[in-house]
């Protein structure tokens, strides 16, 4: 144990970084795991809505430019007119759908960063606590993602949209490179736990009694 970590569990009463993880963990207060539990849900659910918002914006103004081209060069209503009333929809619900999904994405981000800042008297701040950041944060995030991944590749494979076209490559792969990043946090807290419980489990070595002579 380096000397800063002595120090921390002395002032703590000589609690191991490790118990220490575990009573900051305990004494959340529960104000903080429901506001916890809801910038999580929204972090899930903008990455629920934001990649097909995404490609939806993207191939309508696609479609809208070539059929703006189409009827600039036959002389011949727009296909965005009143011959396809659908899109016009589809392309107006679509970018406030987009716009909803990436505002509560970043929101429950900012929150989630806010609240690991959180210390309760002086036990440690979770921004510190791996133990937390893994089973609150970086764990359930990861988790988000994947449903937010495996949604995007049922809405384009399994819902008839099969167009693996540039902007849909760019969105998934955009999706799992931010996934991938979570995912690799939630395996770094979860190492460090592992470490810091292995150096709780094992026993220190005790300071030799000086011998007094007869």
């Amino acid at each position: 144990m380096s000397s800063s970590s002595q120090a921390e569990s002395c002032s703590n009463g000589g609690l191991s970084p490790y118990v220490q993880m575990l009573v900051s963990f305990g004494n959340v207060p529960e104000w903080h795991n429901l506001l916890s539990a809801l910038f999580i849900w929204l972090i899930t659910t903008g990455f629920i809505t934001i990649p097909p918002a995404l490609i939806t914006v993207v191939e309508n103004n696609n479609q809208t430019g070539n059929g703006q081209t189409s009827a600039d060069n036959n002389n011949q209503p727009s296909q965005t007119g009143d011959g396809n009333p659908g899109l016009l929809l589809q392309f107006a619900l679509s970018e406030p759908l987009f716009a909803i999904g990436v505002s509560i994405f970043f929101v429950g981000l900012i929150g989630m960063v806010v609240l690991s800042r959180y210390r309760n008297s002086n036990q440690i701040a979770l921004k510190d606590n791996y133990f937390w950041l893994y089973h609150k944060y970086y764990h359930r995030v990861a988790e988000g993602g994947l449903y937010g991944l495996i949604s995007l590749l049922v809405s384009i494979f399994v819902l008839g949209n099969n167009t693996m076209d540039p902007p849909t490559i760019a969105v998934i792969c955009v999706t799992c490179v931010i996934t991938t990043l979570f995912i690799g946090l939630a395996g770094w807290s979860y190492v460090k736990t592992r470490q810091a419980r292995k150096a709780h489990e094992t026993p220190q070595p005790q300071a030799e009694k000086p011998q007094t002579s007869a």
